[in-house]
């Protein structure tokens, strides 16, 4: 038995899901399996978990014409300030560890 993605997370738009789930149709005759969709927002949490915005990882995913989730190398987190794509409550967590070590 394969694992399905049962319901979308809150924390995915569900009109970015469904466009990724369009681009995806797009780019090849293969139809997106429930197993694969399942893989997409096992990746996408972890990139959550991360820090990353999932939403606009789909965004990235779509305008780059990629068939897979990744985090670009222009977005991969850095120890500035001020990297596109992570998420505003992970980058106050940030905030809040440099401030408490007087940063």
């Amino acid at each position: 038995m394969t694992k399905c993605l049962e319901e979308l997370p809150e924390w995915i738009d569900e009109f970015r899901w469904d466009q990724f789930k369009i681009h995806r149709k797009a780019l090849g005759p293969k139809k997106m399996t429930d197993y694969a969709e399942y893989l997409i927002v096992e990746r996408l949490r972890k990139f959550k978990e991360e820090g990353y915005d999932p939403n606009i990882l789909l965004d990235v995913a779509i305008e780059r014409g990629w068939k897979g989730i990744f985090v670009p190398h222009d977005m991969k987190k850095t120890k500035t300030r001020g990297a596109w794509g992570l998420d505003p409550d992970h980058q106050m967590q940030i905030a809040l560890e440099e401030f408490k070590k007087g940063k």
